[in-house]
């Protein structure tokens, strides 16, 4: 089993590529929505492990900041030519989007669909 501890979530998410961490293909893909929801599954994607105690991992990532995590997702879709768009702006773009009032939602949008 691995052990939590030895772990450092910053190291993981700057290593592993967005298609990984997101088990989806960016070609496929025009845009990607990303809260503090979802980045245990984020991180969970990364490891490969049959199992993993999940309470153990999310004490993990909540050890590093909202601010910190987004960054280093920032700077990945950054370096593949994809920007990041308000949740409000993008509500506006896209018919099925609706922002999300209770937790702040960061949109990563393929420069080239946002440019259409």
């Amino acid at each position: 089993m691995i052990i939590i501890d030895e772990l450092n979530i910053k190291k993981i998410l700057k290593d592993s590529d967005l298609e990984e961490l997101f088990q989806v293909s960016l070609k496929k893909q025009e845009w990607i929505w990303v809260n503090r929801d979802i980045f245990l599954d984020i991180i969970y994607n990364a490891l490969e492990y049959d199992f993993i105690d999940e309470e153990d991992l999310n004490d993990k990532i909540n050890n590093v900041s909202e601010e910190e995590f987004i960054q280093i997702l920032n700077d990945k879709f950054k370096e593949i030519g994809w920007i990041t768009v308000d949740q409000r702006l993008f509500e506006k773009l896209v018919d099925d989007f609706v922002v999300t009032e209770d937790i702040e939602t960061y949109i990563y949008v393929d420069r080239k669909v946002y440019a259409k």
